[in-house]
């Protein structure tokens, strides 16, 4: 079933921005409408070769597993800051059904939110966003950073009310998710979604490199 991984994902990520829903003056809502991080993809590849559908090839691999007990290791608190980003709070999910997750809460907590997810309901990597990009409303690729594709894709495309996904391709193998909700409407982070995660995307990719030296 094609859509499992990414019904499953957006789900898990529906569950993230309702975690920061607050009745306080100012603070975000869940404003969830299908755009949550997460490749499409069959959750047996069923010995696929990869990559396929037209996903090119990663060219220098990332073991993720030393980011999977600790995914909010992936960016550092002090590092987002120095690129930029504002972080109010920092919330785990490593046991999350989806796969090891993390949310980052901007600050002011009005401005909505990040997570990433180490996905591992398949092993297609970004291989399973390209064979959904007909059915996709959002499939944008990205510039590589490093060697690593990287696409902006969503079931129903929230880039004006300042949501994105990204699917950074880690391996041929495994992707990692990126949901941007910028859900304050004067942010930085809104005007282009899609331009934050892909920012994001090379801090992440930075971080998990040097763990591997």
């Amino acid at each position: 079933m094609v859509t499992y991984r990414i019904a499953a994902l957006v789900a898990g990520f529906a569950l993230l921005v309702a975690g920061c829903t607050s009745d306080t003056d100012g603070s975000p809502e869940s404003t969830d409408d299908g755009d949550g991080p997460g490749a499409t993809g069959d959750p047996d590849p069923g010995g696929v070769e990869l990559p396929h559908s037209g996903a090119p090839s990663v060219d220098n691999p990332i073991d993720p597993e030393p980011f999977l007990g600790e995914p909010c290791s992936v960016f550092d608190v002090d590092a987002l800051e120095v690129a930029g980003f504002e972080i109010l709070e920092v919330t785990p999910e490593p046991k999350a059904p989806v796969g090891p997750t993390c949310q980052w809460i901007f600050d002011p907590r009005s401005d909505g939110s990040f997570s990433g997810i180490f996905g591992q309901l398949d092993e297609q990597g970004v291989s399973s966003v390209y064979a959904q990009r007909d059915s996709l409303d959002l499939f944008e690729e990205l510039d590589p950073i490093e060697g690593h594709p990287i696409v902006a894709y969503s079931q129903h495309d929230g880039r004006e009310s300042g949501r994105c996904s990204v699917a950074v391709g880690l391996r041929d193998d495994f992707a990692y998710d990126i949901g941007v909700t910028a859900i304050g409407v004067d942010n930085e982070y809104s005007a282009d979604p899609c331009g934050t995660a892909h920012e994001l995307a090379g801090l992440a990719i930075e971080t998990m490199t040097e763990g591997e030296e």
